[in-house]
């Protein structure tokens, strides 16, 4: 990332606490992610290879019209504006001009540590506070500065892992303001703070509800733990 967003080094769990618990982070919203170096916060739809004659916001508007139109006979509800819409898309990986995040800082640094990697992991903190209003910002494709956007219509996974998302206008653009803290989590400490977190009951078990998730959390409990 570039000069805007300031590092903070993260060497334990209790240092992690520390640093949410910053007067400046109380409201604050997080992402974690697992390659610190390499991974640049542009939303999906702006890291897309397209040919020079297709714009982003053509395919944008390309590909969300086709999911609108094919998602519709597995869905119990409809979605009812595109806000909507884009929230469900990019839950189901289409790529958007949204960026997921979390209210809660111990689900972003699951997601930051979950896997062994030989990279350092970081969390983002978020500072500020806006929030769209569906009700007076109709068409998110006319947003004019990033923003936060909290969606009604949720699933299951949203709610359990507090999420939320920003909405990116120019969702090419690298995302970095001044509003940005990164925690660097070194590749040393990944498993100790995964240990911890596991402990205060953040694991994909809690996180992705279901079969898979409970599965997956059963293979890493008992491959750290146990002997068989």
């Amino acid at each position: 990332m570039g000069k805007t967003t300031a590092d903070v080094m993260i060497q334990s769990f209790a240092q992690f606490h520390e640093f949410v618990c910053e007067p400046r982070h109380q409201t604050a919203v997080f992402r974690g992610v697992e390659d610190a170096a390499n991974h640049l916060l542009v939303p999906s739809v702006g890291r897309a290879l397209l040919p020079k004659r297709v714009t982003v916001a053509k395919y944008e508007a390309t590909i969300l019209r086709a999911f609108k139109e094919a998602a519709l006979p597995y869905l119990t509800v409809a979605p009812r504006n595109d806000w909507e819409w884009l929230a469900l898309a990019q839950h189901h990986g289409l790529p958007t001009r949204l960026l997921d995040w979390t209210h809660n800082p111990l689900v972003a640094a699951f997601f930051a540590v979950e896997r062994d990697a030989t990279t350092d992991s970081a969390v983002y903190a978020f500072l500020r506070t806006d929030t769209v209003d569906q009700n007076v910002a109709i068409d998110p494709f006319s947003v004019t500065e990033v923003i936060r956007y909290r969606p009604s219509h949720v699933t299951q996974r949203i709610v359990v892992q507090k999420g939320l998302f920003t909405v990116h206008p120019r969702p090419q653009d690298i995302f970095n303001v001044p509003q940005l803290v990164r925690a660097i989590i070194p590749t040393g400490v990944r498993a100790g703070i995964r240990q911890h977190l596991y402990r205060y009951g953040i694991s994909r078990g809690s996180l992705f509800p279901g079969l898979d998730g409970l599965a997956s959390d059963i293979a890493w409990r008992y491959r750290v733990t146990h002997s068989i």
